[in-house]
């Protein structure tokens, strides 16, 4: 730079685990057998160690619970679930991302919120995909092998 002074510009450091709060750091005899990937478990051991220490902590802290509010004004939201047999596509993503905005934003605002979820396992679509399945096992066989119903189970040797 022409008459100013010249500043390297660095990614950020990442924190350590001891600083997120994630148990200690790795030992360097850990890192080392983590960067050299020569079938240590290590890495796996760590991370599972880090995965049970944040559990751990949303647990003490009661991260997921709430205590609802013995007045004020309620809000219940929904989400047209998908079917078991279909795929999930973008549309199911952009309805259920609506649907958890509105119930996080109005818990903020201190309603009570009812979010139920689940997935729908009956009906019409269910049954289409039943009859599509009898139908493909009518014209090209059953894919799963068949034992004859009346042949003895094989004795084991002793």
């Amino acid at each position: 730079v022409p008459g100013g002074s010249r500043v390297a510009l660095r990614p950020p450091r990442r924190p350590s685990c001891a600083a997120l709060g994630w148990g200690v750091a790795a030992p360097s005899s850990e890192r080392r057998a983590m960067a050299s990937g020569g079938g240590s478990t290590a890495r796996r051991d760590l991370l599972q160690k880090i995965e049970h220490d944040v559990q751990k902590k949303w647990a003490e802290d009661k991260v997921f619970e709430c205590d609802a509010p013995e007045k004020g004004e309620k809000f219940m939201c929904t989400f047209p679930y998908p079917y078991m047999n279909g795929l999930l596509h973008i549309g199911h993503a952009f309805s259920l991302t609506k649907a958890i905005f509105a119930a996080h934003f109005n818990r903020l605002l201190g309603k009570k919120v009812l979010f139920p979820f689940g997935f729908h396992c009956t009906g019409m679509p269910i049954q289409a995909a039943a009859n599509k399945l009898k139908r493909e096992f009518e014209v090209y066989g059953s894919p799963f092998p068949t034992f004859p119903a009346g042949r003895p189970a094989p004795k084991e040797k002793e």
